[in-house]
């Protein structure tokens, strides 16, 4: 009995050991992996935020918001 103790126990530890640092490693890869889609995502979505509205801002202003003049008004008011 002593000697099988002796024997599986290195075995039962090390397994342990190999179990923990694979699922470390695991979770590191799968982190950068969501971490990577999750850059390229918000890349696609600025850029195509970007494609509908660059044209708004070349347009000419021709409300009262644009130029300043509701912002006075709205804050004379109160």
């Amino acid at each position: 009995m002593r000697t099988t103790l002796k024997l599986i126990s290195p075995l039962i530890v090390s397994v342990v050991v190999v179990s923990l640092l694979f699922a470390g490693y695991q979770v590191r890869t799968e982190r950068r992996v969501l971490r990577n889609d999750l850059s390229r995502r918000a890349e696609i979505l600025g850029e195509s935020l970007q494609e509908s509205v660059e044209p708004l801002f070349e347009r000419p202003c021709r409300t009262r918001a644009c130029n300043g003049s509701w912002i006075a008004s709205a804050s004379a008011s109160t």
